[in-house]
């Protein structure tokens, strides 16, 4: 079998994607697979990394993933290694619909349709496409960037937030559908220095920093909640949470604190109900 670890990311020409990619070259990952729309900046990114990390080798796969037919070329790709040691569900789009009743119907459908197809469809494919290619490695990682949105309700919120929301259930179904195989790692960024959020004012995190506590959490195996705060005078105006689920019945997400809204989530008792015989077939696998 190919010994060297094979990583995907998507969105991984710019932004938290490229900070991502970065990251992991420097930690030696030796191939990487990046996944975006413009194939010129996926050959800058390229071309930047492997100029700072000559060891890591990284391959480029211009591909729009709200089209049913980017999968199979990602596939195919992937294909080739027999294996995918790493995924990175990083690829997502915003956008904050005006007050209800200020755009048409076809307007808001449209918009709501888009960012399903960016921020949701995708990983719930790739879990259903890219599994027995995971599966293949001796370890395989996934790592999902998602948003504080997805944890709050608040006005202004729909549809970015429940897009993000149904990322995170389907990076905790993942576990479930592998047994416990594949170990899932999901990050929640608030305000982060990308285009995305260009208009947005006040401190933000940068890509890197968001980059670096994530793969490090990943490849460490650290089983830790570790929060990032940047404000003035104890007020939280940006923050991201770094959450750590490696087996269901293992998993340990408690209280979650974002831009001073305390939150508490207790999914243990949600995924005992929920997923019992995922759970009991994992326990007898390890025994």
């Amino acid at each position: 079998m190919n010994e060297e670890r094979v990583a995907l990311v998507t969105g991984g020409s710019k932004g938290i994607g490229f900070a991502i990619a970065q990251r992991l070259a420097k930690r030696k990952i030796e191939r990487l697979v990046l996944v975006a729309r413009n194939e010129q900046d996926l050959e800058a990114a390229m071309y930047k990394i492997e100029k700072e990390y000559p060891k890591t080798k990284v391959d480029i796969v211009p591909a729009d993933l709200a089209k049913p037919e980017a999968y199979s070329v990602i596939y195919k790709h992937l294909k080739h290694y027999g294996k995918l040691d790493i995924l990175v569900n990083n690829a997502g789009d915003f956008k904050q619909l005006p007050t209800i009743g200020r755009e048409s119907p076809d307007h808001v459908t449209d918009d709501v349709v888009n960012l399903f197809k960016i921020n949701a469809i995708p990983p719930a494919v790739f879990e259903h496409v890219l599994m027995p290619l995971m599966l293949a490695s001796k370890h395989p990682l996934q790592l999902d960037v998602l948003s504080s949105a997805a944890l709050q309700i608040f006005s202004g919120n729909n549809p970015y937030g429940p897009t993000k929301a149904a990322h995170e259930r389907i990076s905790l179904q993942t576990v479930a559908d592998s047994c416990g195989r594949i170990c899932t790692y999901r990050v929640y960024p608030s305000n982060v220095d990308t285009r995305l959020v260009a208009h947005f004012t006040g401190p933000k995190l940068t890509p890197e920093m968001v980059a670096e506590k994530a793969v490090d959490m990943m490849l460490d195996d650290t089983a830790t909640d570790l929060y990032i705060k940047m404000g003035h005078k104890g007020l939280v105006t940006a923050s991201f949470q770094l959450l750590y689920s490696k087996y269901l019945f293992e998993d340990r997400i408690g209280d979650m604190c974002l831009d001073g809204l305390k939150l508490v989530s207790d999914h243990r008792e949600l995924i005992q109900r929920h997923f019992e015989p995922a759970i009991d077939e994992a326990k007898n696998r390890k025994h």
